[in-house]
């Protein structure tokens, strides 16, 4: 006798399995720039870090003002670049012990620097802000590091460390208290280093050099490009004008050959200074924002890289500071803000603005507007760009999340790579703002934090596209918790290549191999279960299949926290051909889930009209809608 789960004589049926998920990594820009003393190959899929990245961190409060007559907001700067140097290095071992030092230890966690007194500025010039990179140390426990204001605190979080993290650097901007300092916290007692690339200085007026000025498109200038251990080399950058102070960047070190760090300084400086832009361990893909002072390399802008341990290196360039020969003009001051978090996918308020859409699944996007005149941001349609910190939180896979103005054209670039599963990672970035906000692509799905430290001064760009439509979700892992509360079922859905008979025997439902999946858009998913045969959880679990009226409702739980809505619709009675259970399954189009059972048993054949093995029962299911389950938070 041929058993119920026998499909071996099938026909061929359609397979819903998402080959082509997620879209082809495509689309990487090839390498523009000029690289002294090497060949400048182009770009592989390894490496996607951030475009956009850099200047902004933890800003502490800034009263911001404006009046009908005034231009330029009070409390607006423009960007100076400093010569590197290291500003504190807590570390109590050797080589270390007593290296700078430039910091009083408020307590374990938290030490303070006195800023203005470690730079030098011409007469006249204040600084309110300082670009520093923060660099942690993992001391065994996970947590975060953030620069403030002195005695100042905030929300954000500069630097995420995760158990297995050994070093890990992030920039960040950071308003100086009225007296010049900033607190650097750790949520645990994490030794830190400090490093300063440059300050933001007060001004009331247009200003020709330190406005941020951003490429039309952000712009690989080289990657992948092989810098040994030990190596200096450098980059020429035809992308911007050559007489820019600094330029804005992410780098990335992929593929380390061993534990080290990365430095960018400008070209034509004598001596590496100590200072760190990257840190990494073997074999690890890593990047940071940075903002990089120039130097000068045949007449054109260029910098210099210089490694401990060797790898591959991706340099991004979003955008340069001006040089004071551009022409002068308020557009690109920087406006610090008190940090705001504009964007929480795991927020309460967030879920509601985005119709009751949660995390960002693969593909998807999410958009957020600015204050209208609120907060310390300007009137709708005055910001360039903001600076902020983009984190990706327990994301599904490897990938990355792309920042861009809403509702433009997206480019296969990234913000931020993400290199493992359920992982939790920040970046700073500086986004174009357009006419309808800010928005964040996730490649591989993820929760979505932004905290915005400030904006730049001057016109958004315009929208050109209509709001994105996300793709469905992709399919679901197995197990599905099955419940049908008519029949009184309650198990698993699972998959077996081989045979249904070892999932059924056990009380459990078996997916027919080829069939849909939960996630697929039209799909007719296709499952079995006994009812008529007792198993190891009592009774067939399909044993009231017969009393579904229209109308009932299934419940599907997936493992990654998902919940499916269906309504039955139809049953129809079909010999035990495997032929005549699949046409029956397709003959109600959309999206549809399908359990089949025997009518009864060889020795009762009355249990149904035409019962037996040699008959089925199939009932359909359409989908009606579907959840995210994950918890949310308030706010």
């Amino acid at each position: 006798m041929t058993s119920m789960f026998d499909v071996t004589r099938s026909p061929r049926v359609t397979e819903y399995s998402r080959d082509t998920w997620p879209p082809p990594d495509a689309g990487h820009q090839s390498g523009v720039g000029q690289v002294d003393g090497a060949a400048n190959a182009g770009p592989r899929p390894l490496g996607r870090r951030g475009f956009l990245a850099g200047l902004a961190g933890a800003v502490a409060a800034t009263a911001v003002a404006s009046s009908a007559e005034a231009a330029i907001p009070l409390g607006a700067g423009y960007y100076e670049p400093v010569t590197q140097v290291r500003l504190a290095d807590t570390r109590r071992y050797a080589p270390y012990t007593n290296q700078f030092k430039n910091f009083e230890r408020i307590s374990d966690r938290v030490i303070r620097i006195d800023v203005r007194n470690q730079i030098t500025l011409n007469p006249g010039q204040k600084a309110i802000a300082a670009v520093v990179s923060l660099v942690a140390i993992n001391n065994g426990q996970p947590g975060f590091v953030r620069a403030t204001p002195a005695g100042d605190d905030s929300v954000v979080a500069n630097v995420l460390i995760e158990p297995n993290d050994a070093i890990v650097a992030n920039l960040a901007t950071v308003k100086l208290s009225a007296d010049g300092k900033i607190d650097v916290l750790g949520l645990n007692p994490y030794d830190v280093i400090v490093d300063i690339s440059g300050v933001y200085v007060e001004t009331s007026s247009k200003r020709k050099g330190g406005r941020l000025k951003l490429l039309d498109q952000t712009v690989r200038v080289v990657g992948p490009f092989f810098v040994g251990h030990n190596e200096r080399k450098t980059i020429v950058l035809n992308q911007i004008d050559s007489s820019a102070k600094a330029v804005v960047a992410n780098v990335t070190v992929a593929g380390a050959r061993a534990a080290g760090f990365l430095t960018t300084l400008p070209t034509g400086l004598a001596t590496v200074p100590t200072v760190t832009t990257v840190n990494f361990s073997s074999g690890e893909t890593r990047g940071a924002g940075a903002v990089i002072k120039t130097g000068l390399s045949g007449g054109r802008a260029a910098i210099d890289v210089f490694m401990i341990g060797g790898g591959d290196i991706y340099v991004d360039v979003a955008g340069y500071i001006t040089g004071d020969s551009d022409s002068e003009s308020e557009s690109g001051l920087f406006v610090p803000v008190k940090p705001i978090r504009l964007l929480d996918t795991r927020r309460d308020s967030d879920i509601a603005k985005a119709g009751g859409k949660r995390r960002l699944w693969p593909g998807w996007s999410r958009a957020f507007t600015l204050p209208n005149g609120r907060s310390g941001f300007p009137v709708t349609g005055k910001a360039l760009g903001l600076a902020m910190n983009l984190t990706s939180v327990n994301s599904m896979n490897v990938g990355f999340v792309t920042v861009l103005g809403a509702q433009t054209v997206r480019r296969e670039v990234s913000n931020l790579n993400i290199s493992r599963v359920g992982q939790t990672v920040a970046n700073h970035v500086i986004t174009p703002v357009s006419t309808k906000g800010v928005e964040c692509f996730s490649l591989h799905g993820a929760h979505i934090v932004c905290d915005v430290a400030g904006w730049y001064l001057g016109s958004p760009i315009a929208a050109t596209r209509g709001k994105t439509v996300d793709p469905d979700p992709p399919a679901a892992p197995f197990n599905w918790v099955l419940n049908v509360p008519r029949m009184g079922l309650l198990n698993l859905v699972m998959a077996n290549a081989t045979s249904g008979d070892p999932v059924v025997d056990i009380g459990e439902s078996w997916h027919w191999t080829n069939t849909g999946l939960i996630g697929q858009s039209g799909a007719s998913i296709v499952v079995f279960g006994h009812r008529t045969v007792s198993t190891p959880k009592g009774s067939g679990p399909y044993r009231n299949q017969h009393w579904l009226e229209n109308g009932d409702r299934m419940y599907v739980e997936t493992p990654d926290e998902r919940l499916y809505t269906y309504r039955f619709v139809r049953e129809e009675l079909t010999t035990n051909e495997p032929f005549d259970i699949l046409t029956a399954s397709r003959r109600t189009s959309g999206s549809t889930f399908i359990l089949v059972s025997c009518t009864g048993t060889s020795s009762s054949l009355s249990d149904q009209p035409l019962g037996g093995v040699r008959y089925r029962i199939v009932s359909t299911f359409i989908l009606e809608q579907w959840a995210d389950t994950q918890p949310s938070i308030p706010g």
